[in-house]
């Protein structure tokens, strides 16, 4: 509890305010945690990461090569090492796989590749699982009237939901 009051002590400090309220954000598999916080209106996060257990300097190492990549990433906003707390940016709560489905893959996944280059994903001759090394049907159907560039509508297989965008065609080799 002592831990929780100087964290709430030192995010008062950075945002200029004695009044924020404070709850939990989400957890990891470490020992960090993480609170949202409200002030003057304005949602932030308050990373807490036990300095004994945690080292912060990794995550904001990380964090700056995401965004200087076009990642959308949480901003650090302050940070005090010693103590091991950070104050970010809040993204919100709702994850980018949880607002993707068929009726905004269209609309989001472009905006996702948009983002200075960034690319996901990769080639198919690096992802297929079976020996033949033929594209399956599925996707191969979904490619063959895309145009270099064009984004395919999003595909559910057993492995999941897929998006494709087209980037070169090199000849379909299909599985049949």
């Amino acid at each position: 509890m002592e831990r929780l009051h100087a964290l709430q002590a030192w995010a008062a400090r950075q945002l200029g305010g004695d009044s924020l309220d404070i709850a939990p954000a989400s957890a990891d598999a470490s020992f960090r945690r993480y609170f949202r916080v409200t002030a003057k209106g304005r949602d932030y996060i308050v990373m807490d990461a036990p300095p004994a257990h945690e080292d912060c300097r990794p995550f904001i190492a990380v964090a700056r090569l995401f965004a200087d990549a076009g990642v959308h990433v949480p901003q650090v906003l302050a940070q005090d090492l010693a103590q091991g707390f950070l104050l970010l940016t809040d993204l919100g709560s709702t994850t980018y796989l949880s607002a993707l489905n068929e009726s905004t893959a269209r609309e989001l996944y472009p905006r996702l590749l948009s983002k200075r280059g960034v690319q996901m994903g990769g080639e198919f001759r690096y992802l297929l699982n079976d020996a033949s090394g033929k594209m399956p049907a599925l996707f191969a159907d979904a490619l063959k009237p895309l145009q270099p560039g064009q984004v395919a509508p999003l595909l559910k297989s057993s492995n999941g939901f897929h998006i494709l965008r087209l980037i070169d065609k090199r000849g379909l080799d299909v599985a049949l």
